[in-house]
């Protein structure tokens, strides 16, 4: 665990939406999105969330 100044967070969000172009199902689509933090803590814990 960092102490002081040398504490260190980040965080990457990724996002993809698809939308079917022609066919049957025309126009419809999914979306999802991934989130990945991480700080001076043991709870560096992977999300992904999809609608």
């Amino acid at each position: 665990m960092a102490t002081g100044g040398d504490e260190k967070e980040w965080e990457r969000d990724t996002a993809m939406d698809y939308v079917v172009q022609s066919g049957t199902f025309k126009g419809s689509g999914s979306a999802g999105v991934t989130a990945c933090c991480a700080v001076a803590c043991p709870a560096n814990i992977p999300r992904t969330r999809t609608a």
